[in-house]
């Protein structure tokens, strides 16, 4: 069944790259039609039997990804939870040490060397990179090094009031914050944004490395910034060929929304998720502009045979569509990773001693700044708009013309440069709303929200959200009057829409437009069971030609489960 549908599947658009378990190249593996590689593996197999592949940790894994399930940092971290003793905030290894940037530029070199400088479909420099274990919370690194490097930095020789890293501790901003005091917020955000750039700087100059072979390069595993870990998705996005982002918070919409013409844009798929779920998660990825999936894995697809039959069949069926590159529009999500921080610490402020469990998987569930922009594009994305995500930092008056609607959700640090940039892009024509907190503090430990707020309104009006979306995240229908509040703000909704019976529960939909009408995907905001009745209301003087399914006609269809529909509306001649 495999080797029936490989043909159908060849990696050219769309690629499925498998992680593999086997060696030697296997039936699954010649089916797919790519495969990861680690750092210095062997292709010869692979090429002969005409299986692309990927390079993954061509620097190495240990150093940029650190292991919760490690001996020593388990035992480091529980003595430091214990005692608090700032001699015991120390990533090993360190980033800024002498040792470290030289070991992962030798490893990286090594790998590109090999298997005669073939870099295949690209190089990976890693998979879930960060300072922290899965960004889990806190005060790493207090080392020599770092001191230094900080000292550096934010010039103490000139400065000796300015504390060192040691002395900004989460435990005593926390304190004071609670007692109301914010100065101190400012120099606890200053220590997040210098191991940020810590480690961007290390991946930038490795990027700089392959780059300079002429190999695409691209980062795996990615979940965007947290308050403690994480890689900022908009800042090295310059320095990458390709990433590959987990559908968490909105690393994949920075992605989307930034990306070059030529940068990729890759999603894993789990195949113990069904034949459902699976074949929903490669639709979905693929209508909002995906360019393939890492699929995981080679031993649970071996373990299912079904399941395996039923995903390739769907990556057929993706690969015999039309390219289907949407770019976010209309609407934008203002990003903020200095707001994301200062989120963690506002909502940290009851936990106590405990905060360092505040991990950032319950952070995604739980905390306000997370939940709010969840909500915002829970709301658009159902509405039939197709909403992007704008960092506050880089914003242009340009960027008005694209996103004439720009939501400040819950953008807790301004500063009066971003002050600057939101009264530039009214003046280009954009529409500001602002929903939940406002310029908490201007990241200098200055409370900002009332005049921050009065700022912004000496240049227009500033608007509040529509009505009902306190109840987003529910899989509520969108409402006519919340439909035409995003008209009303030029916000360009999809040309086409389920029936109202079908519209009961939430869709999701991208478009393209064509020279006669629009090219539109539609899929089921979760993978349902059963078959999913989908019908539209004939539009006057315009045609529905099917592209997927292939056998539907008219202006109904039931989907397969965990299906999309892709269609053509086309005015008639």
């Amino acid at each position: 069944m495999y080797l029936a549908l490989c043909l159908a599947v060849l990696p050219q658009q769309f690629p499925a790259i498998l992680w593999r378990a086997r060696q030697e190249p296997s039936e699954l593996q010649r089916a797919f039609g790519a495969v990861c590689v680690s750092r210095t593996d062997s292709v010869e197999a692979l090429v002969a039997s005409d299986i692309e592949f990927l390079v993954f940790n061509a620097p190495g894994r240990d150093d940029l990804h650190l292991e919760r399930q490690h001996e020593g940092w388990q035992e480091r971290r529980r003595r430091w939870l214990q005692s608090r003793d700032p001699a015991l905030c120390r990533r090993d290894p360190c980033l800024a040490a002498a040792g470290t940037l030289e070991r992962l530029r030798a490893k990286l070199g090594e790998s590109l060397a090999s298997r005669g400088g073939d870099a295949g479909l690209g190089i990976s420099l890693g998979d879930e990179v960060g300072l922290t274990p899965g960004g889990v919370p806190e005060d790493v690194c207090t080392c020599e090094a770092c001191e230094r490097e900080w000292s550096v930095a934010h010039g103490r020789e000139t400065r000796p009031e300015l504390p060192s890293l040691r002395d900004i501790g989460t435990d005593a901003t926390l304190r004071a914050v609670f007692e109301g005091e914010l100065a101190p917020s400012a120099l606890w955000l200053a220590r997040r944004e210098f191991h940020q750039t810590q480690m961007l700087s290390v991946l930038g100059q490795l990027a700089q490395l392959v780059r300079a072979k002429g190999k695409p390069v691209g980062l795996l595993g990615m979940s965007g910034q947290s308050a403690f870990g994480g890689v900022a998705v908009e800042r090295i996005l310059p320095a990458l060929d390709f990433l590959e982002c987990y559908r968490v918070g909105n690393a994949r919409d920075l992605a989307f929304t930034l990306r070059g013409p030529q940068q990729r844009v890759f999603l894993t798929v789990f195949a113990n998720d069904g034949p459902s779920g699976t074949a929903w998660s490669v639709w979905e990825h693929w209508m909002h502009g995906g360019d393939g999936v890492f699929v995981w894995s080679e031993e649970d697809l071996e373990r299912a045979a079904a399941d395996s039959a039923s995903l390739l069949a769907t990556l057929a069926r993706v690969r015999a569509l039309p390219p289907h590159r949407p770019r976010p529009t209309g609407i934008a999500i203002a990003h903020s990773g200095r707001a994301v921080a200062a989120g963690w610490l506002r909502d940290a402020l009851v936990d106590g001693a405990t905060w360092p469990q505040r991990f950032p998987s319950w952070q995604e569930r739980h905390g306000r700044v997370e939940r709010a922009r969840a909500r915002w594009f829970d709301f658009a994305r159902c509405a039939g708009a197709m909403p992007g995500a704008l960092p506050i930092e880089s914003l242009a008056p340009g960027d008005a013309a694209r996103f004439p609607l720009l939501v400040l959700s819950e953008l807790l640090v301004l500063s009066s440069d971003d002050l600057a940039r939101l009264a530039a892009y009214r003046r280009a024509g954009g529409t500001l709303v602002i929903d939940g907190e406002f310029g908490w503090t201007d990241g200098l430990g200055h409370a900002l929200e009332g005049s921050a707020r009065r700022e912004l309104l000496e240049h227009g009006p500033v608007f509040e959200p529509p009505a009902g979306l306190e109840l987003r995240l529910g899989g509520q229908p969108i409402t006519t009057e919340q439909r035409a509040w995003l008209v009303e703000r030029k916000v360009e909704l999809a040309p086409l829409m389920p029936a109202a019976e079908a519209n009961a529960a939430p869709w999701l939909v991208t478009w393209i437009a064509t020279n006669r009408g629009a090219r539109l995907a539609f899929l089921p905001s979760s993978p349902a069971s059963g078959g999913t009745p989908l019908r539209f209301e004939p539009v006057a003087n315009c045609e529905l030609h099917w592209l997927h399914p292939p056998d539907a006609s008219g202006w109904s269809t039931v989907l397969a489960d965990g299906e999309a529909a892709v269609v053509e509306l086309a005015r008639k001649p």
